[in-house]
């Protein structure tokens, strides 16, 4: 198989799926080097970004094989926290795929299968603030 033309720059850098999550610039975070970003929704995400443009609207992109899920609310970390329900499971051999409501934000979530959690029950999304990353537009 041969290449006619060199793959999109995001292509070059990224292959999988993620969590494309619209909201605006509040500025920067407590964090060196993090931007605070508000969802729609009214929660609050830090994320890594190269621009601080308070007010900006644009986008978070959360790959989801980098999102842990935890069972029940009131998970509190160093890491970004979103509260929601679980709406369904899909096995798909080496890892589950999670859907979940975040205030009328379907998420999705891909883990390992240890732990299966039961769809319907609450549930607290957990990432790392450099596993947000603030796209340009």
């Amino acid at each position: 198989m041969k290449s006619i033309a060199a793959p999109p720059a995001v292509c070059r850098r990224f292959v999988g799926s993620a969590n494309i999550l619209s909201g605006t610039i509040v500025g920067p975070a407590s964090h060196h080097g993090l931007t605070m970003f508000q969802l729609n929704t009214g929660a609050r995400l830090n994320a890594r970004a190269s621009t601080n443009s308070s007010g900006a609207a644009t986008t978070v992109a959360v790959r989801t094989a980098l999102i842990d899920i935890r069972r029940g609310f009131g998970h509190r970390e160093d890491r970004n926290v979103l509260e929601g329900q679980l709406l369904r499971r899909l096995f798909h051999g080496d890892f589950v795929e999670y859907f979940v409501d975040c205030q009328g934000r379907r998420l999705t979530v891909r883990r390992p299968p240890p732990e299966i959690i039961a769809e319907g029950e609450e549930v607290t999304l957990l990432f790392s603030p450099e596993h947000a990353v603030l796209l340009k537009r």
